[in-house]
Formats: C-alpha cells, sequence, structure tokens
C-alpha cells in the first residue's frame, strides 16, 4: 500500500514537467516554449492592430528550420480580407522559399486597408508549411480597422499688403511695388494676376527676386509670396494721382489692393528761331533782328521765364517780352530779340548766347552774327580812291612832259 501511494504521488509531481518537456503546450501564433524541437518556426512579434482605413502596413515575419536539412517553405493567406496582400523578401513577392539548416531569415508580409473600407474587426491567417505540405505552422493576426478621419478642406482667403502703397515721380519713369500675396486656404491653388492700370500705361509682374514675368502664380496650403509690380508711365502723363488696381483670383476666392502713383510732372523747354537758322547779319550800329519759339516740352506748368545773352563788350541785345510768366505744357510763345552791334565794330563774324532761364533749369542758343560796315564808309573809301587816281593823273601830265 505504501508502495503504491509513493508512486501515485510520484506521477503527480513527474507529468507536469514531462508534458511541458515535451513541448505539448504552444500557442498557434508565437508562443512555442520549445521551439528547437519543431521542424521549423513561423514567427510574428504581432498579433493585433488598430489602423486606419486607407492605411499600408508591413509586418516583419520570423522563419527558422530547426532541421538539419534543407527545407522548402511555401507561404499562403489561409483567409483574411481581400485587401492586396502580399508576403515579400527583399523587395520581391514571395511564395516560397528554401532554408538551410538552422537558418533563420525575415520576410515580410505588406497589405493596404482600402480607404472605403467598413470599420470592423478583421483577421488574417497567414500559412507557412512545406512544400510536401506535411507541416504546417500559422499565424493569426487580428486587425481592428478605423474610418478614415476626414479633414474638412478651407477654403481660405486671399491677402494682398504692401509697405509702400503710394510712390511719387515723375512722368515716364518706372515705379516698382513689392506686394506679398498670402493664402490661408488648405489646397494648394493658381492665382491669376492682373494690374489694371490707366491707358498707355506698361505694368509687369515678377516674382520678388527673379527677372521672368508671369500672368499667375501657384500656392500651396497656407503658404505666401512676394511679387513686384513694375507700373511705367507715359512721358505725356500729365500732373496727378493715378491708381493701379492690382488683383489675385482663384476660382471662387481673390482680392485686390490700391497701388498709387503720384506724377509731378517733368519741366523740360525747348528754343528755336523761328526760320531755323543760327545765324543772322548786321551793319555795325544798326539793329537787326530774330525770333525765338519758347516751347514748354515738359508736363508740369512752366512760371517765369526770363531772358538773358552772352555778348561782346558794348553790344546790346533786347528780348520782347523779357519774361513768359506761366508756360503750359505744349504752350509755345514767340519772342523778339534785337541785336544791336556798336558802329565802329570791325566788320566780321561775332558770336552770341541766348539764354531762357526757369526755375528747374536753363535753355541755351547760340547765333553766330556777321557784321559789315555801313555805306557811308564804303562811299568814302571809294571818293578816297577817286582822289588818289586824279592826284596820280595830274603829276603824270604836268611832269611826265619835260
Amino acid at each position: 500500500m505504501r508502495a503504491i501511494n509513493f508512486i501515485t504521488i510520484a506521477l503527480i509531481l513527474i507529468l507536469p514537467f514531462t508534458i511541458f518537456g515535451n513541448g505539448l503546450l504552444k500557442n498557434h501564433n508565437t508562443i512555442i516554449l520549445n521551439e528547437e524541437n519543431e521542424e521549423f518556426v513561423f514567427h510574428s512579434t504581432y498579433s493585433g492592430l488598430i489602423l486606419e482605413a486607407g492605411s499600408s502596413v508591413t509586418i516583419p515575419l520570423i522563419v527558422t528550420n530547426n532541421m538539419n536539412g534543407t527545407l522548402n517553405i511555401a507561404f499562403s493567406i489561409a483567409s483574411g480580407p481581400n485587401w492586396d496582400a502580399k508576403f515579400k523578401y527583399k523587395g520581391y513577392v514571395l511564395k516560397s522559399i528554401y532554408l538551410l539548416p538552422k537558418e533563420t531569415i525575415s520576410i515580410d508580409f505588406s497589405f493596404t486597408a482600402p480607404a472605403n473600407a467598413s470599420q470592423g474587426n478583421y483577421e488574417y491567417v497567414l500559412l507557412a508549411s512545406t512544400i510536401d505540405g506535411k507541416i504546417k505552422k500559422e499565424i493569426k493576426i487580428s486587425i481592428d480597422l478605423k474610418a478614415k478621419e476626414v479633414v474638412a478642406t478651407k477654403a481660405g482667403e486671399v491677402k494682398l499688403s504692401t509697405l509702400y502703397p503710394v510712390l511719387e515721380g515723375t512722368a515716364g519713369s518706372t515705379f516698382q511695388f513689392r506686394v506679398t500675396l498670402s493664402y490661408d486656404g488648405s489646397e494648394e491653388r493658381i492665382f491669376n494676376l492682373v494690374a489694371n492700370a490707366p491707358p498707355g500705361w506698361i505694368t509687369e509682374i515678377r516674382p520678388a527676386y527673379e527677372s521672368k514675368k508671369i500672368s499667375s502664380i501657384q500656392l500651396s496650403g497656407y503658404s505666401s509670396r512676394d511679387l513686384e509690380i513694375s507700373v511705367t508711365a507715359p512721358e505725356i502723363t500729365k500732373e496727378g494721382n493715378y491708381t493701379i488696381r492690382f488683383s489675385a483670383y482663384s476660382e471662387n476666392i481673390g482680392n485686390s489692393i490700391d497701388l498709387k502713383v503720384v506724377i509731378i510732372g517733368t519741366y523740360k523747354i525747348s528754343m528755336k528761331t523761328s526760320t531755323g537758322r543760327l545765324n543772322i547779319g548786321t551793319i555795325a550800329g544798326e539793329k537787326s533782328y530774330l525770333s525765338l519759339i519758347i516751347k514748354n516740352e515738359g508736363t508740369a506748368n512752366i512760371k517765369r521765364v526770363t531772358f538773358s545773352s552772352i555778348k561782346p563788350e558794348a553790344w546790346k541785345i533786347v528780348f520782347d517780352p523779357d519774361e513768359i510768366s506761366n508756360l503750359a505744357p505744349g504752350e509755345s510763345r514767340e519772342i523778339s530779340v534785337e541785336v544791336i552791334s556798336p558802329s565802329n565794330t570791325i566788320p566780321g563774324d561775332y558770336s552770341i548766347t541766348l539764354r531762357a532761364n526757369y526755375e528747374y533749369g536753363t535753355k541755351e542758343l547760340d547765333i553766330r552774327v556777321t557784321v559789315s560796315s555801313p555805306p557811308l564808309w564804303g562811299w568814302i573809301g571809294i571818293g578816297i580812291v577817286f582822289a588818289i587816281i586824279a592826284g596820280l593823273l595830274f603829276i603824270f601830265f604836268k611832269f611826265g612832259r619835260r
């Protein structure tokens, strides 16, 4: 009786160790308590995933050959959702693989949950088996799929800003405005760019620090870009304030900004003779006349034009009128100039300079004056010549016969 009890107690103590020692307790996925006794091991660290619809997943799997000979292992999906799943090894889609004795490799199992897949619980059962199908191992991977979160798109607003909205200059000048285009929408957009200026003005739009001209620009969500708007006013532009409206728009959104140019006008006059000639003739001591045409070639009124001259000593030059109080853009005035040389002026060519003086400059015109002798001196000269000839004839006839 004591012997029977001893045997019973011994069996109770020994049996559990015997069961665990033979590897009879194991898990389908990865819990293999005595892997060295398995023909091969098919193992995954991941047994369950939480994913969002549209996600792509790659799960590493470990395969180990515990045999002393080479094993040809085939892989397949026993069951699971139809999500374009596949086994891969070093980038190649894998169907089966040779494992050398005691060799361990890592392969990938990848799939993409469609974006329109319904949320719920899914499960992949992956199967690895010897090529003859006698030995099979499987891995179960559960998937808790969540619906894809829909991010609402934001149309956003467009803002145009500049530090210097008003520029000042003369007609014919080019004005450059730096404008920042800001967009706070979520979607990428192409914005059309337009600069509306007065007729005859030239406008050009460029990205800041670039030379190429553009009429549109692409902006990603929540971004901004600096632009340069060049505006050239025609030479004939009159004084005044002018507005250039710059707009940027894309489909249903856009904005505009007013850029202002203040033209202060140009001050320029021309001066020429009425005949176009730059020379006159005169007789010493007598008056000669010429006419000057004074014209405002600028775009602003020119006030108080006065006249002066540079002339030889003792000469006299008189302007009539001697002052123009106001000369409008494009307006012309005729000025009479009286030139008087002294009576004892030696005949010859002389130069005089006529000047028109105004607030913003001076215009000069050089005239060559040819001075001749008075007619009286001519007759006196002729008389002297005849007197000399008569004297010579008298001397000849009186003393020549002796």
